[in-house]
């Protein structure tokens, strides 16, 4: 599975973010970055090299998008797992009918 992008960049489909390679993802500015820039040019060129906000008001959000991402992937496993059963069924029932 490759990179996961967590923002929607402006002009460019999901689906090609996900699989940009990280030179060029760099490069789109996404139009909350255009208001960060705004607010403090400073703090967004820190936030774009990968330094992280240390402010304590952050916290009760940091926690919930964390776990709203752990949600996300369980929910995808239980998806994969429930295709996975959905197949084997499937086939079971294939091969019950064409055994009779």
């Amino acid at each position: 599975m490759g990179a996961i992008c967590h923002h929607r960049p402006a002009r460019v489909k999901v689906g090609l973010c996900m699989r940009m390679p990280q030179k060029h993802h760099q490069k789109i500015i996404t139009a909350a970055e255009v208001g960060d820039f705004v607010f403090c040019a400073k703090a967004w060129h820190l936030k774009r090299g990968g330094a992280k906000p240390q402010n304590p008001r952050l916290d009760p959000g940091i926690a919930f998008h964390e776990e709203h991402r752990d949600r996300l992937m369980r929910g995808e496993l239980l998806r994969g797992a429930g295709v996975i059963c959905a197949v084997i069924a499937l086939i079971v029932f294939i091969y019950l009918i064409l055994t009779k």
